[in-house]
């Protein structure tokens, strides 16, 4: 066990781009230089799903990965627009590590606004990664 605590904090979803789901529809799983069989890999989904989504990803994904979907803010609470001034519209609880063995933690997004970390430590990722221009997108809960 970690002698450092795994800090959490709250994030807010969207739905996937039509480019983040490309880019997953077209990536390769597994290593063949490790032997390692993508069947045998999980991908969690999650980022604003409903359950029409996770019907779509499900058949797109699941003969070639093991999948799973988050417990989505749409698909547990979309009660939007049943009763007056909207008041059982749902609100946003993801947590997020911030920090794991005293190091902090980078969570990149399709959407730059998403991000999370030091904004150094998003930078470096996202030369790493090869992060070009991203479009800012309006998030929803």
């Amino acid at each position: 066990m970690s002698q450092f605590p795994i800090d959490l904090i709250s994030d807010t979803s969207t739905r996937p781009s039509a480019g983040m789901l490309q880019a997953m529809a077209n990536a390769e799983t597994g290593d063949e230089q490790r032997g390692e069989d993508p069947t045998k890999k999980l991908v969690i989904f999650s980022d604003g799903l409903d359950v029409d989504k996770i019907i779509e990803l499900h058949a797109k994904f699941s003969d070639r990965v093991n999948v799973s979907f988050g417990w989505g803010t749409l698909l547990t609470n979309d009660f939007r627009g049943l009763v007056t001034n909207d008041g059982l519209a749902p609100f946003s609880l993801v947590c997020k590590a911030v920090s794991a063995n005293g190091r902090p933690t980078v969570k990149l997004s399709d959407n730059p606004v998403k991000a999370m970390g030091p904004k150094d430590e998003i930078e470096r990722y996202k030369r790493v990664f090869g992060v070009g221009e991203q479009e800012r997108v309006r998030v929803i809960v």
